[in-house]
Parts: structure tokens; C-alpha cells; sequence
């Protein structure tokens, strides 16, 4: 009976400690979280009025030509005699 009245304590204590714990956490994050005006920029909605000319313009086109072409350019690893390094 005493083993079990110690393990009912501790029991006890656990969970009243984990129960104050996430109750605390959860009051400080609403205490502390605020939203930046950055934040509330970013996050409001988008006007949806496209311009539809131009989209279909651009669903007409049939060849898309790149504004820029990719060059590849070879360097060449240019070995360099060791010589003294002055002090």
C-alpha cells in the first residue's frame, strides 16, 4: 500500500507539472506573438483582376525566342611555377 501511495504522489506531481508547463507556454507564445507590418503585408490577398488581353496574347504566342542565350565559357587551369613567397 505504500509503494502504491508514493507512485500516486508522483503520478500526481507529473502531471500537475506538465499541465502548468504546456498552460504557461501556451499563455506566453499569446502573450509575445505579434505581427509585423512586413508580415501584414506579405500576407494580404492579391488583387485577381488579370489582364486578360495580355494573357492571351501570350497563350497565342506558338514560339517563345529567350531574351538571352547561355554561353559556356572553358576556363583553363594554368599551373604556376612555385618561386619564393617574399617575407
Amino acid at each position: 500500500m505504500f509503494k502504491q501511495k508514493e507512485t500516486l504522489i508522483i503520478l500526481w506531481l507529473t502531471f500537475i507539472t506538465v499541465v502548468a508547463w504546456i498552460s504557461l507556454s501556451i499563455f506566453h507564445i499569446w502573450v509575445t506573438s505579434t505581427i509585423s507590418d512586413i508580415d501584414t503585408m506579405a500576407i494580404e490577398e492579391i488583387n485577381p483582376a488579370f489582364d486578360m488581353n495580355t494573357i492571351n496574347k501570350l497563350k497565342a504566342r506558338e514560339i517563345v525566342v529567350p531574351i538571352y542565350q547561355y554561353k559556356e565559357t572553358i576556363r583553363e587551369n594554368i599551373a604556376t611555377p612555385a618561386g619564393e613567397t617574399p617575407i
